[in-house]
């Protein structure tokens, strides 16, 4: 009984085994198929595919139209590159040169977060490994002070108010700070 017991568990082994060996070729296939349809995927592509997303979630067409733009300019500056060949300095050369045209660095940034946003959307995809551009300090952001009315400035616009309810307005948006859509939803009580 024991030797039959043995032999059962044996071949148990074996099936197991030649299962786990089948799901694993299975698996290094389906990594191959996957390595090789990414290993050809341009910047153009990844722009394709990315919009298509952004349509798929139902963005506006600003924001296509923006992502699709950006991603146009990181291109002409690096070339149609494959994605997974786009290394930080390259990224770093795109902020260098949008500098050298003289672009403001909020401007700037704001490309830069746009490029990032897109090749983080590639990770979470599986076409890369890596977002180079999380391998690039960008420059710090000079802090920006609000701008505010001189007393000049503020006793002409209050003249300028002939209705009451209109100055109340007026004042609370000087003294308060508050946007438009804030001011306008507040409720006398």
């Amino acid at each position: 009984v024991s030797n039959h017991r043995l032999n059962l568990d044996t071949q148990n082994i074996d099936v197991a085994g030649k299962a786990r060996d089948k799901l694993e070729a299975k698996l290094a296939s389906l990594k191959r198929s996957q390595s090789s349809l990414t290993d050809n995927l341009l910047i153009s592509e990844l722009m394709s595919k990315y919009i298509e997303n952004y349509h798929f979630q139902k963005a506006s067409p600003n924001t296509i139209k923006n992502a699709r733009w950006k991603l146009s300019k990181l291109m002409q500056v690096i070339g149609d590159v494959k994605i997974e060949l786009i290394t930080p300095q390259m990224i770093k050369d795109y902020i260098s040169n949008e500098f050298d045209r003289g672009r403001e660095i909020r401007g700037v940034f704001v490309d830069f977060r746009a490029i990032r946003a897109a090749l983080n959307w590639a990770v979470k995809e599986e076409y890369i490994s890596d977002n180079p551009c999380n391998k690039v300090d960008f420059p710090k952001l000079p802090r920006l002070v609000p701008k505010r009315l001189t007393a000049g400035q503020f006793g002409r616009l209050f003249n300028a108010i002939e209705r009451t309810d209109h100055r109340l307005i007026a004042l609370t948006f000087i003294i308060t700070g508050m946007r438009q859509e804030e001011v306008l939803s507040l409720k006398w009580s």
